[in-house]
C-alpha cells in the first residue's frame, strides 16, 4: 500500500503538473481538491491503499499494523541476557503499556494526516483553474476531446493566457499498477497463514 500511495501522488502530481504548468504549485494541495471526478482510477487506488495504511480491517494494513499492536501486550519484551552471577536485565511490568500506547497514538497520527491528504486532494472543488489561468472552466476541451499525447508534446509552449485543459487520469502506464498495487494491498493480508487463527 505504501508503493500505491507512492505511485498515486505522482499520478496526481503528473495531472496538476499538466494542467498548472509549475513544479512548485502543481505539488502543493491547497491548490487540488475536486480531483476524483477528473481521476477516479488514482482516486479509488489512492483511498483504498489509505485504508490499508490505517489498519481498517481485513485489509493487509491491519493485519500487519494490528498485529504489531496486540503482540505489545501480549508478549511480554524480551531482557537483556548477560552471563555470570549477575540477574538478567527485565523489562518493567508497564513497558508493554507504554510501547501500545505510543503504537496507538502514532497509528492514529497517520490516519488523520492520511485522510486530510484524501480529502484535500480530491473531495471539495478543484482550485487550480485560477492559477497562472484565467477564471472561467476549460470549455473546449471539454467539448473537442482531450489528447494525451497532444498536450504532452505542447503544454510547456501553451497560451497560459488562455484556459488551460482539466485535470486528466494518468496513462495507462501508471494506472495499471495502480490497480494492481491496490488489489494487493487491499486482499494480500488474507493470504497470511498466520493472519487467520482459529
Amino acid at each position: 500500500f505504501k508503493a500505491c500511495l507512492f505511485l498515486g501522488a505522482g499520478s496526481v502530481i503528473h495531472a496538476m503538473h499538466a494542467r498548472i504548468h509549475d513544479d512548485d504549485r502543481s505539488q502543493d494541495m491547497r491548490n487540488m481538491g475536486g480531483l476524483k471526478a477528473h481521476m477516479p482510477i488514482t482516486y479509488a487506488t489512492f483511498a483504498a491503499s489509505t485504508l490499508c495504511i490505517i489498519g481498517f480491517p481485513l485489509t493487509s494494513g491491519f493485519f500487519s499494523k494490528d498485529e504489531i499492536l496486540a503482540q505489545t501486550l501480549i508478549a511480554m519484551p524480551g531482557g537483556i541476557k548477560m552471563t555470570g552471577a549477575v540477574t538478567p536485565w527485565q523489562w518493567p511490568s508497564w513497558a508493554p503499556w507504554a510501547l501500545w500506547t505510543i503504537g496507538i497514538l502514532t497509528a492514529t497520527l497517520t490516519a488523520f494526516y492520511m485522510c486530510r491528504l484524501v480529502f484535500l486532494t480530491f473531495w471539495g472543488d478543484f482550485k487550480g483553474w485560477t492559477i497562472g489561468r484565467p477564471t472561467s472552466k476549460p470549455d473546449h476541451h471539454e467539448a473537442h476531446g482531450h489528447d494525451e499525447d497532444e498536450d504532452e508534446d505542447h503544454h510547456h509552449h501553451e497560451d497560459l493566457s488562455q484556459p488551460g485543459a482539466a485535470p486528466h487520469e494518468s496513462p495507462r502506464a501508471m494506472t495499471i499498477p495502480l490497480i494492481i498495487l491496490a488489489t494487493l494491498a487491499v486482499f494480500a493480508g488474507i493470504l497470511n497463514p498466520t493472519a487467520i487463527k482459529v
